[in-house]
């Protein structure tokens, strides 16, 4: 997407890439965010699960193993600089759709906005993304304390900012992604959106 001039910014909600192939013990902080176990292995092909333009190592085994899996997305991310576009610790509340003015003032948002536009490549749809920071906060506080409600809470920074386009990951789905332009109402947390990658063109 940066090589077709896009200016990519990724919320990702846990302290590190990896996703489901940093498996984490269950004192972790962040072990709400992975479903890995610790014999997890890959069930498609080394070559297969690779991508295209980045090899796995020749000395991978034929279904590598969680650890292989994020030691080669670490070596990805760190080829190509993904991650100085990444905000880690940073959750994502909702994402709301706005219909802006040409002198960028605000018409209408929520459904009333998509209501008002007659194509998704409608250049005054903007989507409005307001997410909590949890960066500044001490090391072992995380985000999402799922398991244990008495945990102690944290108060993160809320911000919002507004975006042209946005792809949403799930946590539910975790390889599926969707673009909120084929969406026709709001995305909340309550979908369980772990991850957002917002492009502004």
């Amino acid at each position: 997407m940066r090589e077709l001039g896009f200016h990519v910014t990724t919320f990702e909600q846990s302290d590190a890439i990896g996703g489901n192939w940093r498996y984490r013990s269950l004192d972790d902080p962040f072990a709400a965010v992975s479903a890995s176990y610790q014999s997890l292995r890959t069930n498609t092909t080394r070559d297969g699960t690779a991508f295209s333009d980045f090899p796995m190592p020749d000395s991978y085994p034929l279904f590598p193993a969680h650890h292989e899996i994020l030691a080669y997305l670490i070596d990805y991310a760190a080829h190509y600089r993904i991650t100085d576009h990444v905000r880690f610790r940073h959750k994502v509340v909702s994402v709301e759709p706005e219909l802006h003015a040409d002198d960028g003032s605000v018409i209408s948002e929520g459904d009333d906005a998509l209501a008002g536009v007659s194509s998704w490549i409608e250049p005054h749809l903007k989507w409005r993304v307001t997410y909590d920071d949890y960066s500044s906060l001490v090391h072992g506080s995380a985000p999402s304390v799922q398991q244990d409600p008495s945990a102690r809470a944290v108060e993160p920074t809320r911000n919002t900012a507004v975006f042209d386009a946005i792809i949403v990951r799930r946590a539910t789905t975790g390889s599926q992604c969707a673009c909120a332009r084929c969406s026709m109402h709001s995305i909340t947390a309550h979908q369980s959106a772990l991850c957002l990658c917002v492009c502004v063109l």
